[in-house]
């Protein structure tokens, strides 16, 4: 689906937001630094294509904006934005409902996608967390699309 919301505490009320340009799902979102929302990956709404384009919000001028290509595609994939406007991005399934251990790191200023060193698993739908000293820790998540959730924790930074 495409459709956007955004939720005010405050108020307890949604107000319709632009939709996204392309319908998804299983995607993973966050604020990036500068304020502005990415929403990345996922799979397209009904046909479950994998999507491996993201897409950055403006809140200020209601508009998303579409990128077409980026490194990390299909299901859950993960990802995290550091107090130092850094965004990181791990797994996710691929066009074959396999889990991947790929790892980017992306830069907002430049919109340009660096590899890292690979994950240490295939996994995706992990949480992920950051510690104040930068490090980021990674928690559970799948590594297949028909197993059971991994225990495993990872610290990552």
């Amino acid at each position: 689906m495409a459709l956007c919301y955004i939720y005010d505490p405050i108020t307890d009320t949604y107000t319709p937001a632009a939709s996204l340009n392309i319908g998804r799902g299983n995607h993973t979102q966050i604020e990036l630094a500068n304020g502005r929302v990415m929403a990345l990956a996922g799979i397209t709404t009904p046909s479950d294509t994998p999507i491996s384009s993201y897409e950055i919000y403006n809140a200020a001028t209601n508009v998303w904006t579409l990128f077409p290509s980026s490194p990390i595609n299909g299901n859950y994939p993960g990802m995290i934005s550091n107090v130092c406007g850094e965004v990181f991005a791990w797994g996710g399934h691929n066009s074959s409902n396999n889990s991947t251990n790929v790892s980017y790191e992306y830069d907002v200023a430049t919109d340009t996608w660096t590899a890292l060193p690979n994950f240490p698993i295939a996994v995706a739908g992990q949480a992920y967390g950051q510690f104040s000293d930068g490090k980021i820790i990674a928690c559970g998540g799948y590594q297949t699309n028909t197993t059971t959730v991994t225990n495993k924790t990872y610290l990552a930074g």
